[in-house]
């Protein structure tokens, strides 16, 4: 095999393996609406966006998306329930505990879509039992 064919192979591969990675987890519970992900961005814009980005890729404040999130979480030992209520109670850092619950669901719901989990038909809420089966720390496929 030549020069060429094997750089041919290599390209190939690499984009299989990025074609891979964009895919969205399917193994992932479905605990938001698209409605709620889209109402959340305008929040986030409006209310986290100074400290973590536009992008959610962090500023002042940490990412929250991407391997650098999912490095952050794991390291803390985050879980969802638990990452819900730190955005409920600690969140803007400026005035903490100011955000409505459903503001603090829809931020959720948005830092979740941009990390690639499913959205479904019921919206999130605080005490939904399968918020604690997304593994945060799992960076699921597309997270980067």
């Amino acid at each position: 095999m030549g020069f060429s064919a094997g750089l041919a192979i290599v390209a190939v591969l690499v984009c299989m393996t990025m074609a891979a990675a964009a895919d969205p987890p399917t193994d992932s519970v479905a605990v938001y609406t698209d409605a709620q992900a889209t109402d959340g961005r305008q929040v986030y814009y409006r209310t986290c966006a100074n400290c973590h980005a536009e992008d959610l890729t962090g500023k002042v404040g940490p990412a929250l998306t991407g391997r650098q999130f999912h490095q952050m979480v794991a390291a803390q030992k985050m879980t969802a329930p638990l990452l819900f209520h730190f955005i409920a109670t600690r969140m803007p850092q400026t005035k903490p505990g100011s955000l409505t619950p459903g503001e603090c669901a829809a931020i959720m719901a948005f830092i979740l879509k941009q990390n690639g989990y499913p959205s479904g038909s019921t919206p999130l809420t605080v005490d939904n039992p399968d918020l604690g089966k997304i593994d945060l720390a799992g960076a699921p496929k597309g997270s980067g």
